[in-house]
């Protein structure tokens, strides 16, 4: 435990003083198999066992094609489409900043906030928000289905290991995404001032259909990415690559555009920030590093509530991963949440925690990813995340007394 903690602070001293996400990480999990007792051969082992999983190369094609998606669509003006005819059937741009990510949310993926960084960036820029307005908006209003959007693995994974039927499970946990809107509101959207340019006002309903016949074009990359991975079942690279071949015939790109968009988007910073993360991820499960967090706050006889929020925030807030905080913490906590009889509260209490310590981790790719894209500094971003953090927080603990 004291071991995580002190790589968990070295990480945080890297990054204060401005040290590349990637770097740091890379080093803090050779300290980490050095403080567990692995030899220099078994770092090396795991480091090259880390870049050649096929999760990591799935993931690392996923992320650099979504940034090759987003430039093709700058380049053919595809998102200032998008968002030039969501501001005519919306008028005020403050509310489109939400929108565009919140839509996003709805394609479960690693690193998915990169979907909408340019559209909110964009828009962002027109209203002159700071990189960590920016990256605030895009990031949090990413993550406000995941409390109750059944695709996403962190949900599944508690509702099978508590043996809690989704149907149950999704209509307790509404509240918190209630909750999280409304924290973007607060701290995200309430202190931005809508354009100074007079809006041209709204049309008919022929002027309308309009623009939502240009949305529909604009948007159509991204919905056949969703359907391709959600209803067809076909795997997110391939999807990705798919749809940005077929975009580009469609658009005629030239030679010297498409080495344009490759140029851009094939970054090696965001290829080495993925293997940096996927390397952590690995040594912490190889050392078992994670797996010392539950045993140690369970030993401290602390009450039952403190217990089931903090094992998997410290979990979360570790791996940045919402899928590795339920499935470490919730199989120790079961006996806690099942008891003599089932806690819903207690569930949902847990699921809070893990989330919550998720969003906050700098590990977690998304926000790594865009931090990184908008190039935001932690300090900032951080004071509008915490206070967030703490009104979902909020409503998890009023559902302890609400629900049984």
């Amino acid at each position: 435990m004291l071991q995580l903690i002190l790589v968990f602070a070295l990480i945080v001293f890297f990054l204060s003083r401005k040290w590349d996400l990637s770097y740091a990480l890379l080093l803090s999990s050779a300290l980490l198999g050095l403080l567990f007792g692995q030899s220099i051969m078994d770092l090396t082992q795991q480091g090259i066992a880390a870049i050649l999983d096929v999760e990591t190369l799935r993931l690392m094609a996923a992320v650099l094609l979504i940034m090759v998606l987003g430039e093709l669509l700058k380049a053919v003006a595809s998102m200032e489409r998008l968002v030039g005819s969501l501001e005519a059937l919306i008028q005020d741009s403050r509310l489109i900043l939400p929108i565009v990510p919140a839509l996003i949310g709805l394609l479960p993926m690693l690193g998915g906030a990169m979907f909408s960084a340019p559209l909110v960036e964009g828009i962002g820029t027109s209203l002159k928000l700071r990189p960590e307005q920016k990256t605030y908006i895009n990031y949090w209003f990413r993550h406000v289905w995941e409390y109750v959007f059944p695709l996403y693995s962190g949900l599944l994974l508690a509702g099978a290991l508590l043996s809690i039927p989704l149907p149950t499970l999704v209509p307790a946990q509404a509240p918190l995404t209630l909750g999280a809107i409304i924290a973007g509101v607060l701290f995200g959207l309430r202190q931005i001032e809508q354009e100074s340019k007079d809006r041209e006002p709204m049309g008919g309903a022929a002027s309308r259909w309009r623009s939502a016949g240009v949305l529909a074009l604009s948007i159509w990359p991204i919905v056949l990415v969703i359907l391709l991975t959600l209803v067809f079942r076909i795997e997110l690279a391939l999807s990705l690559a798919t749809t940005i071949l077929l975009a580009g015939l469609l658009n005629r790109l030239s030679l010297r555009t498409w080495g344009g968009i490759l140029r851009q988007g094939l970054s090696p910073r965001m290829a080495l920030l993925v293997i940096g993360i996927m390397l952590f991820k690995q040594m912490v499960e190889a050392t078992s590093a994670a797996s010392t967090i539950p045993a140690t706050f369970a030993s401290l006889g602390l009450p039952p509530q403190i217990v089931i929020f903090v094992v998997p925030f410290a979990v979360g807030l570790s791996t940045g991963m919402i899928s590795a905080a339920v499935g470490i913490s919730f199989p120790l906590l079961q006996p806690v949440i099942v008891g003599d009889s089932f806690h819903l509260n207690y569930a949902v209490f847990a699921f809070t925690g893990g989330f919550t310590g998720m969003l906050l981790s700098p590990l977690h790719l998304c926000l790594a990813l865009t931090k990184d894209y908008f190039q935001a500094q932690w300090g900032p971003l951080y004071r509008m995340l915490i206070p967030s953090v703490a009104v979902v927080t909020a409503i998890a603990v009023l559902l302890l007394f609400v629900l049984d």
